[in-house]
């Protein structure tokens, strides 16, 4: 309903105080600290507050945390979407984590660290003994390379080499040696080379030209098939050990309690730190900076008034960024996402949310009118909200489609949608009904049957939407003190579309008020221009922007064709489930009907954004504004009484 008028808060404390007093007034969850400016007047004995090491420290600690938690996740029972927040005191929020805890949170790590290296161990150890196993015909130990007049060198040929062929190659020069095929395989032929050292230098030669490759087990000193055993006992090892580890895991998951309440302590540990970062400090004083909303002025200064502190709140000067914050009844503040997607409105513009979400639950509801869509969002939204306890935005968005859920029952029951056409079908398809005796549902029409009235509906909706836009424009001129701007710039359309919309009721009338209406444009329009003959051009080029208006229109057609695209592929759907009986029901409704609703839930909420975003807030949005954000603690799996916090 409005932007929030927004104090500028100055504060001189203790620097013994600052962290308790950045304490309390997060609670408060409503003063945003600034970046403190040195100027002349402190820069002589002030200085950024410096707290990096107590910043670096709960990184690392939260970093530790939420890894743990990451890796007890899977072993958790009974945690999900629906667990419930833990209950904790503001005192044992404020005293910090334990060292128990955050052991506790580096004994998980470094038992999901040990796992991780026995499990590599153990698929090494497996791809040692596939290596080995080609040579459990060789019985000597592996390490063996020479004696003190033979050499022995174990290698491959390529697979399918004829090793007589080699052998009878290598006689014709060389003598003192032999070759012993230990496996074969269709990539290799695994053998063994024994030779007299005096021919080294020879043989490797002419075993290379034969594709030998060598292959060395400097670190086996036993056999293959005693190096094997080994490796199958250092599996059976490591595997007992990886179980042994795993059973621990499973103790420490069920700590994970003492873990998500560490974690949301240590970020709100660290936003504080952050927070703190922003100030300047002396020796003995730090100076802060802030914005606070004015309704929240008394419990602020409250707070403060428990500190040996100066402080003061003043009005923000021309030049400030103000940040902005919403403010909006129950029905519209979950709208406020879809503002905020778009842009935050400058500090001291109009919020649009409260008017624009009368329009969203409308055109939502006529894009997506469905009784059973509607009674899936509106049911699973507010469900959602409650049991899964979502915060911020996302509470926002939920809440969002659940209250436009309810704008789609209106307009199924209106246009008499309920899976679409579901009823009808069954009644035709599986009663054996006969279609003219099938009796109307809709309140007014059905949109397959008369598609021009649902195109009707959406222009006119459109008409009031951009009236809507235009009517905000005028009131926001006039509030600058711009009456005749709003006149002449928003009255003279108004004049020249009323004369245009009267034009198809009594036309003598409308052509004298839409004559009026161009008339003030031609004669206002180039106001701003100094030559008369350039007025004159620029207002009647003005006439120009009523194509402009013509097309923002025509944008409502959307609505239209949106609301057809759900309505025609919940058709298609019941045909073909009908034909397959109440099992064939069942299915065109678990699978057809939540996939349609899917597909056009997206494309209803994209293009009714899009009607605000360019049709509507096009005509009067001030955007640029940066949002109100107030050191809060941070609570994602934590909550705490607010009567505690008051």
């Amino acid at each position: 309903m409005s932007v929030g008028t927004m104090k500028k808060l100055d504060v001189i404390a203790l620097r013994a105080d600052a962290d308790k007093m950045i304490r309390k007034l997060m609670w408060l969850g409503c003063v945003q600290v600034e970046r403190a400016d040195l100027t002349e007047e402190n820069d002589s004995d002030m200085s950024v507050f410096s707290c990096e090491t107590e910043k670096s420290e709960h990184s690392k600690n939260l970093a530790s945390v939420e890894l743990a938690l990451s890796n007890i996740s899977k072993l958790r029972k009974g945690k999900g979407l629906f667990s419930k927040p833990h209950e904790v005191s503001v005192e044992q929020f404020d005293s910090g984590v334990s060292d128990e805890v955050l052991e506790l949170a580096r004994a998980i790590n470094n038992t999901v660290t040990h796992i991780s290296e026995l499990k590599a161990s153990v698929a090494r150890y497996k791809d040692e003994i596939s290596a080995l196993s080609v040579w459990e015909n060789y019985d000597l130990p592996l390490s063996t390379a020479s004696t003190e007049e033979t050499v022995i060198r174990l290698g491959t040929f390529p697979g399918g080499t004829d090793i007589e062929t080699v052998i009878s190659d290598l006689a014709e020069y060389l003598d003192e040696f032999d070759i012993m095929i230990v496996n074969t395989d269709k990539n290799a032929v695994y053998t063994s080379v024994i030779y007299h050292l005096s021919i080294n230098d020879r043989i490797n030669r002419m075993l290379t030209e034969h594709g030998f490759s060598k292959i060395e087990f400097k670190d086996k000193t036993d056999t293959p098939t005693a190096e094997i055993e080994k490796l199958r006992h250092n599996i059976s090892e490591s595997e007992r050990k990886i179980i042994a580890l795993q059973g621990k895991m499973t103790e420490y998951a069920k700590l994970g309690n003492d873990l998500e309440i560490a974690r949301d302590i240590l970020k709100t540990d660290y936003e504080l730190s952050d927070a703190k970062q922003l100030m300047l400090s002396s020796q003995d004083t730090v100076y802060l900076s802030a914005w606070t909303p004015e309704r929240a002025q008394k419990n602020v200064g409250g707070t403060l008034d428990k500190f040996n502190c100066w402080y003061q709140f003043g009005d923000p000067a021309e030049e400030d960024d103000v940040p902005v914050e919403l403010i909006n009844n129950p029905f519209a503040t979950p709208f406020e996402s879809v503002v905020t997607m778009y842009s935050y409105p400058k500090y001291k513009t109009f919020d649009p949310t409260m008017i624009m979400s009368i329009f969203y639950f409308i055109i939502f509801g006529l894009m997506l009118g469905d009784v059973a869509y509607g009674l899936i969002l509106s049911v699973g939204g507010f469900l959602a909200v409650k049991l899964m306890k979502p915060k911020g935005g996302m509470k926002k968005l939920i809440t969002l489609f659940a209250i436009c859920g309810i704008s789609c029952i209106i307009a199924g029951v209106v246009f008499g949608s309920y899976f679409g056409d579901l009823p009808a079908k069954m009644m035709v398809n599986m009663f054996g009904v006969a279609e003219k005796d099938v009796p109307k549902i809709a309140l007014l029409f059905d949109p397959m049957q008369n598609p021009m009235g649902l195109l009707i509906i959406s222009l006119a909706v459109g008409v009031i939407h951009l009236f809507t836009g235009m009517g905000i424009k005028f009131y926001v001129l006039c509030k600058e003190g711009r009456p005749l701007d709003a006149i002449f710039d928003i009255g003279s359309w108004y004049v020249f579309f009323i004369g245009i919309g009267l034009l198809a009721v009594v036309p003598g009338v409308g052509k004298y008020v839409a004559i009026a209406g161009a008339a003030m444009l031609v004669l206002t329009q180039g106001r701003a221009q100094k030559n008369i003959i350039m007025k004159f051009l620029m207002g009647l080029y003005s006439l120009y922007d009523s194509i402009s208006y013509l097309s923002d229109l025509l944008s409502y057609s959307r609505i239209m064709a949106l609301g057809l695209a759900s309505v025609v592929i919940a058709s298609v759907v019941n045909l073909l489930g009908t034909m397959g009986g109440f099992i064939g029901v069942i299915i065109a409704i678990l699978i057809g009907h939540i996939l349609n609703l899917a597909i056009n839930l997206l494309g209803t909420f994209v293009h009714t954004s899009r009607l605000q975003y360019i049709e509507f807030f096009g005509k009067f949005f001030e955007d640029g504004g940066r949002p109100f954000k107030p050191v809060v603690p941070q609570m994602k799996y934590t909550e705490i009484n607010e009567n505690e916090i008051k």
